[in-house]
């Protein structure tokens, strides 16, 4: 039941308006890079809420488990990387490359958590997860918005 209400939380997490009046659901489709670096977890976040409200979706996703979790793994490793290059190519201070720094060891930390913890198709949910705590890692300690960053 918690998961449930987690995964409502999350869908209406979409659809309110953040910093600078920008909905998620429609304003991480404005270019390229911000299609990649906070359209991708968006579409994640809809397929992880699908998988914990539509029990069809979650047979198919234990079904489909191995490659699913593979898809998804190299989706995280490339989203990470995006973040990665952005955070080393801005010019900040070292209080912020180290706030960087904890929270990429953080993520990469969760990762390797998650081998070894059930099967592939079990882990997908936490994967799902990590995938849309990368972006929030993104936004948040890289402060940056996708509309706000023009002001």
């Amino acid at each position: 039941m918690f998961k449930k209400v987690v995964a409502v939380l999350l869908l209406v997490g979409l659809v309110l308006p953040h910093s600078c009046g920008m909905v998620p659901v429609l304003g991480a489709w404005d270019g390229i890079a911000t299609t990649i670096m906070f359209g991708i977890p968006v579409l994640v976040t809809i397929a992880y809420v699908l998988h914990q409200l539509v029990p069809a979706l979650a047979r198919f996703h234990e079904r489909h488990g191995a490659a699913l979790h593979g898809f998804f793994w190299a989706v995280c490793l490339v989203l990470l990387g995006a973040y990665l290059a952005e955070a080393l190519g801005a010019d900040d201070e070292p209080r912020t490359r180290i706030a960087i720094a904890v929270s990429f060891v953080i993520a990469s930390a969760l990762l390797i958590w998650q081998q070894r913890r059930g099967t592939k198709a079990q882990r997908l949910p936490l994967l799902l997860l990590t995938i849309v705590g990368s972006s929030d890692l993104g936004a948040c300690v890289l402060q940056r918005s996708p509309r706000c960053s023009d002001a």
